[in-house]
Order: structure tokens, then sequence, then C-alpha cells
């Protein structure tokens, strides 16, 4: 009896809300591509009745758009498709973060935006800029400083024409809700440096919004997972990482995985290596669970007021908390341990996802691989097999996104495969380049590697571009290429 008092008193009591976390498959400068995924995706959220969706960094742009940054008219595009995002798709119901790159005082910002209601809420510049592996962003973008006050923003007249929005404000602050809901926004590697992050908790925050552009390096999505875990269960807080997915134009790979925690619990997970345009991840969040544990925390409570007066709240005219949802259950922790994927598996999901969106965007029909019967061409050709088998996984499942992309690549609307090595045969064309040097093996190995693929093959031998000339063979030169 006692028992069903308290679990009644604590549906009572319980403040929830439903937020989300996407993760899509953003093409650097194409605009209409990386608007359209955008649109659904918020589109999405709404219709599953979340107040809050946090996307990846640079979103609307692409990462990797390189020293086209430096170009006026990639900050204007963005801009026109930032306007038609507030104007079509961002209305009272919901807050949204939208990442791109924004000019302030001569300088060049990457910078999330965050949006309600047609309106700008926060330009929140990137403090620490990515300057290792393959990322240049000190390159082409200006970090952000001044974290004493936030700063206007004179909008520009595409915006201002929404709402009659003039300015808006720009640097370092938390959003205040209507219903005392306080969230930090956080960008990519801000949550590594020290100090970072666990301040603004102490002086209130209670959701980060982490918006990220981490590409696929072997082991590093299970160590950022653990900094994650680490830093909700420190800061008692609650996390929403949003990471790109897929193929940007560039040479790097983002391999998706965007997650909730709270508490240090994964709450969800969207899928890593995803086959989609984009795939969005929700959780309802108890918070006060988060906020019960550190009223317990005597430690917590002793500074909770350090440097709380150099932060800066912007207040939102907004309940985060959704009464339509009140009589939901929170969401579980996800009771199975995230395993790392086989070493193998890993570099074939990646590089056949990799395949998989560049073959997309340039609208192409498949690839052509030489073979020679070595270890090289049979590796990229096994790659593809790897990828077809995870077509024909999604075409059973009835995803439409995959199947209307295997009928274009087939050219056929009524194509229905009815195993792998259907896709395998629309995807890759093989060819034995043979010389007269070559062996009977490696002949032998190219045609029975495609004998098991079931893919088209020709077997020939390249003589024309060989054989030695006859100036080759006065001068004892080694044969022409051609």
């Amino acid at each position: 009896m006692g028992f069903q008092i308290k679990q009644r008193f604590m549906e009572k009591i319980r403040k929830v809300a439903k937020v989300a976390v996407m993760q899509g498959n953003f093409m650097s400068l194409d605009f209409i591509e990386n608007y359209k995924v955008l649109k659904d995706a918020v589109e999405a959220a709404i219709t599953e009745e979340s107040s809050l969706i946090i996307c990846p960094e640079l979103c609307i742009t692409g990462t990797l758009c390189e020293d086209h940054y430096f170009e006026k008219d990639t900050e204007t595009h963005s801009w026109e498709i930032l306007a038609t995002l507030l104007e079509k798709t961002v209305n009272d119901k919901i807050i949204c973060a939208f990442g791109m790159p924004v000019s302030f005082n001569n300088a060049l910002y990457d910078c999330m935006i965050y949006c309600h209601n047609h309106e700008i809420l926060l330009i929140r510049p990137k403090t620490v800029l990515q300057d290792s592996g393959n990322s240049r962003q000190g390159r082409w973008f200006t970090p952000w400083v001044d974290n004493s006050e936030v700063s206007d923003f004179i909008l520009p007249d595409i915006i201002r024409n929404i709402k009659k929005q003039e300015t808006c404000k720009f640097g370092q602050a938390m959003l205040f809700t209507y219903d005392k809901v306080c969230l930090l926004p956080l960008i990519d590697n801000e949550l590594l440096v020290p100090g970072i992050g666990s301040i603004e908790c102490l002086a209130g925050a209670e959701i980060v919004l982490h918006s990220a552009a981490s590409y696929h390096e072997m082991g590093n999505y299970e160590k950022e997972l653990k900094i994650l875990q680490n830093f909700s269960k420190i800061n008692k807080c609650t996390i929403l990482h949003a990471n790109p997915l897929g193929c940007d134009g560039g040479r790097v790979y983002y391999e998706g995985g965007s997650t909730i925690l709270s508490g240090g619990e994964l709450l969800s997970q969207a899928p890593r290596f995803s086959l989609n345009r984009f795939n969005i991840s929700y959780a309802i969040i108890d918070f006060e669970e988060n906020r019960l544990s550190r009223t317990a925390d005597k430690q917590w409570g002793a500074y909770t007021t350090v440097n709380s007066q150099s932060n800066q709240f912007i207040n939102v005219t907004f309940e985060l908390l959704q009464h339509s949802i009140k009589n939901k259950k929170p969401t579980e922790p996800l009771k199975e341990e995230i395993k790392p994927l086989p070493i193998h598996q890993e570099l074939a999901f990646c590089s056949g996802g990799w395949l998989w969106d560049y073959l997309r965007h340039a609208r192409a029909i498949g690839f052509f691989i030489p073979l020679s019967g070595g270890a090289d061409s049979a590796a990229c050709s096994t790659i593809l097999a790897v990828l077809s088998e995870r077509l024909f996984a999604e075409y059973q499942k009835n995803n439409a996104f995959v199947i209307s992309e295997l009928k274009r690549i087939a050219d056929d609307e009524n194509f229905a495969p009815s195993s792998k090595k259907d896709i395998l045969s629309k995807l890759l064309v093989t060819s034995y380049l043979g010389t007269v040097n070559s062996s009977k093996e490696t002949r032998y190995r190219a045609k029975a590697l495609t004998v098991e693929f079931g893919n088209l093959h020709y077997d020939g031998t390249c003589l024309l571009y060989t054989s030695p000339s006859p100036r080759d063979l006065s001068t004892s030169r080694m044969p022409s290429s051609a």
C-alpha cells in the first residue's frame, strides 16, 4: 500500500519532456538537400511531440567546405536556408538548434543557432576549435574568447522580414525556459576542456545541448561515449549529443551514433553507420530525478554559487515540460551495454557507407573495379559485397528511402531483389586487366571472386597498353604505358 502511494506521489510531481537528437547526411555546399534533411527531421520531431531537437555542428553548410568558408556566398546561402526553416518549419511547439558559419565584427565563427517560434533565440559561437587529425578549423574560423557578456547581433534582412526581429544575442549564454529548465549549449570538443560545462551545471544547467562533428576513427566512438557518460554522471545532468552521418564529399566519414544520456545512463542511441538520409533518437526525460540527485548531494550544494555571477541567461517564453506526455513514463536506460564492433566489421561498414553516400550524391549507378587477382582489388570488391548485404537487409525491412535509391540505381521501378547478389550485380562491374606477364592463378582468383559475388565481369587482357613499341625494343627501355 505504501509503495502504491509513493508511486502515485512521484507520478504527480513528475516533470517530463520529450527531447530528440538527429543525425543526418549533410553534403558540403549542397544547401537544398541539407535543407530537405533538416526540414524532414524537425517535422518528424514535431509529429512525435518532441519539444526540443538538436542538430549537428555546421549542418546547414556541411562540415568540410574548407576554403569555401571564405566565400561570402557560403554564409549568404546559409542565412537563406535558415530563413526558410524559420518561416516554414520552426513553430511555437519546439526549440531547434542548427549549425552554420556566422560573421561578426569582421571575423568568421563556427556557430550553433537556437530557434523557436520563427525567431532566433541565441547565436552561440564555438570557443575551442578542432585543429588535430583531419580537422583544420583554425584556418577558417576564429574562436570566441569573450566569455564575460553576450553582444547584440544585427540580423540580416532575410531574417528580419519573417517576424520583424531586428537583433538577437551573440555569445556564450544559457537558455532559461518559462518552466525553469536551464539549457547549456556546447559545441564539439568544448566538452573535453576542463571547467567548461561543469561550472554552468553548478549554476543550474540541466540539459547540455552538445552539437558535434566527430568523424570516424577506430575505437574513438567508445572513448567519446565514456566521456559523455562520465560528464553526465558527475554533473548530474542530461546530455543531448548530435553527430553527423555519412560522407559529406570529403575524405572522412561521420559515423552518427547520436545519443541521449541522463545521470550517466544511456537512454537512447541512433544507429552508427546508418544508410538512411537521417535518423532521430528520442527520449522522455524526468527532470526531477537529476534535481533530487543534486539536492541530496551536499557537496554539490556547497559549490552551486561558484562563478554564478558571470553566467549569462536568455529567457525563453516556452514551456519545455509538456502536459501532453505527463502520464507517460520516462525512458528507461538501455539494459544492454554498447559493445565495440569487430575491427573488420567497423572498417567494412565505414568504407561501404562512404561509398553509398558518394554514389547517391553523385547520382551514379555503380562502380567499376579492375581486378588483378590480388588482395587490394579483392578487398574493394568485398566492401561493396558487405554494402549489398546491408542494403538487402534494409530492403527486407521495407526501408522506403533505400528502396527508392535501389530502383534509381537499377533504372527499374519494379526492381525487387531476392538476395544480396541481385543488388551487387547492379552496383559492381569488374574486369580482369591481365598482361602477358600475368599468371593463370591471378586470372582464376579474379574469376572465382566474381562468381561468388554474381556481378558482371569482363575477362580480358590489356595487350594494347603494355606491349613494347619498336622504339622501346631498340633502346632497351621499359614498355610504354600507351
